[in-house]
């Protein structure tokens, strides 16, 4: 299956690349890591799960495809809850960069969490995590992913890859 997404996204970028692309979009942080929120980080992380969402970046044929993997993160507020989601993904959006995604070269991947309205995700089947666990907690082990894992690469670290290694993190702490 990976082979045939592969292929897919060579012949989609060969033939995008014959068009003029708009100029590149930029991430809001350049160092691999956007962790900024307005949450608290002692906040109780209660719950997650997988979310698979269309790619970024890519021609408008893959992009109705949901291939991009991020971890949906229940929070627990006064009572309430709010939800973040957490991801990794190419630092740069470019034709040249799933170029090189395609060809299976590494290039360098951006840590991202952020919070989202309620309203904005479908229901998802959101699993407990383990007690005690802190939004803090969480975002030194993402800090921590980011140090030794900078890159983005097909075969050893990719959106599957890391959302796989936090809910092991989530649940068992450890990855």
């Amino acid at each position: 299956m990976l082979t045939a997404i592969l292929l897919l996204l060579l012949a989609l970028n060969e033939a995008s690349a014959l068009r003029p692309s708009p100029p590149p979009r930029r991430p809001p942080s350049l160092s691999g890591l956007d962790l900024s929120t307005a949450l608290p980080p002692d906040l109780p992380v209660t719950a997650a799960a997988l979310r698979f969402v269309p790619l970024v970046g890519v021609p408008s044929v893959v992009r109705r495809i949901p291939l991009h993997c991020q971890v949906v993160l229940l929070l627990e507020l006064d009572g309430g809850s709010r939800q973040a989601v957490v991801d990794f993904l190419p630092l740069s959006v470019s034709p040249e960069t799933s170029r090189k995604v395609a060809s299976l070269q590494e290039v360098p991947g951006l840590y991202r969490l952020k919070e989202v309205s309620a309203d904005k995700l479908p229901s998802l089947d959101a699993r407990p995590v383990r007690e005690g666990l802190r939004l803090g907690d969480l975002i030194t082990w993402v800090e921590l992913r980011s140090a030794s894992h900078p890159n983005l690469s097909l075969v050893r670290n990719q959106c599957w890859t890391f959302g796989w290694a936090l809910l092991q993190f989530l649940h068992y702490g450890h990855d």
